[in-house]
């Protein structure tokens, strides 16, 4: 009477071995499977994020050129406005009569303003006369306006007949208090003689500079442009201004916490850089194989229950 009860406890014993030898064999597929797809889904991820990366970043090089392209437009044109070339032509000096003082500078901000109201990028401009007469058309006084290319030794024979570029500089607006602007310079030249009749000067808000590109950038990325001394002249994070970028924790570690897209805007030789974590392209790679262990071990429940 014992024979059959033996005979079931084997099976049962032979049973219990096939689900465990069949139960390791398929965690040992299973790992196998997710080790390969881990090195798969890793190097994808990366080519893909690489390429969408690429795209942002050359689209806020495009974007970027057609900023600097609108606002250098805007300079040459304001500096052969006829209004303003004869108020620097025949009013090189502050008029005497101050009938006559509010006359140039209604003149003046209706000359300015008739261009800038098509450039809304340009938060103030300011008009230099060849000896030296300040025209004001935004909160930036010719004290706080000097002190400024004072302090980062611009002279006004630095000056010459084509949009330049500087900043960001740290300079002092009375409504606001100190900011980051960009200061775009050019002569302005007598369109009928080789004389300079004095100078124009646009100011860029950075922050509006950063503006310009931080919807484009993925929320996880950290994006700055460069000058062509490598250091950040726009970033979201205001504290990194005017710094090496090499100097960076973030630079050092390049190689081996970010994937690093750069590319350069060429009419100024500013570049943009890229940086993108790679700790969040891993964490979806582990997502994929946690979801593949994770079916690996309900198949198992289930063939055991079955």
């Amino acid at each position: 009477m014992k024979v059959p009860h033996i005979s079931l406890k084997i099976k049962s014993t032979i049973k219990q071995r096939f689900f465990f030898f069949s139960a390791l064999n398929i965690i040992v597929v299973i790992l196998a499977i997710a080790v390969i797809s881990n090195v798969l889904f890793e190097k994808t991820i990366t080519e893909k994020a690489k390429m969408f990366q690429q795209r942002e970043v050359s689209l806020v090089c495009n974007n970027m050129e057609l900023l600097v392209n609108s606002i250098n437009d805007y300079i040459l044109t304001l500096s052969v406005d006829s209004t303003l070339q004869e108020i620097l032509k025949y009013h090189d000096e502050v008029p005497i009569s101050e009938e006559e003082r509010y006359n140039i500078k209604m003149k003046l901000i209706r000359a300015v303003y008739a261009k800038s109201a098509l450039n809304s990028y340009i938060d103030s401009v300011v008009i230099l006369s060849k000896s030296g007469t300040f025209y004001d058309m935004g909160m930036y006084s010719k004290e706080n306006f000097s002190s400024t290319f004072e302090k980062n030794n611009i002279q006004m024979s630095d000056i010459i007949n084509k949009p330049t570029w500087y900043g960001p500089l740290e300079m002092k607006n009375e409504l606001v208090g100190t900011e980051n602007v960009f200061v775009i310079t050019k002569q302005v030249m007598d369109i009928w003689s080789p004389d300079v009749l004095g100078y124009v000067f646009a100011i860029v808000k950075e922050s509006k500079v950063s503006g310009f590109y931080r919807d484009i950038i993925e929320k996880n990325a950290e994006l700055y442009i460069v000058n062509e001394d490598m250091n950040i002249i726009s970033s979201s994070d205001k504290s990194l201004l005017y710094k090496d970028i090499r100097d960076l924790e973030i630079y050092a570690n390049k190689k081996d916490a970010y994937i690093i897209t750069t590319e350069q805007i060429p009419i100024n030789h500013w570049q943009v850089m890229d940086f993108v974590p790679k700790r969040y392209l891993v964490s979806e790679r582990d997502k994929i194989t946690l979801s593949m262990v994770n079916i690996g071990i309900i198949a198992i429940v289930i063939s055991f229950v079955l």
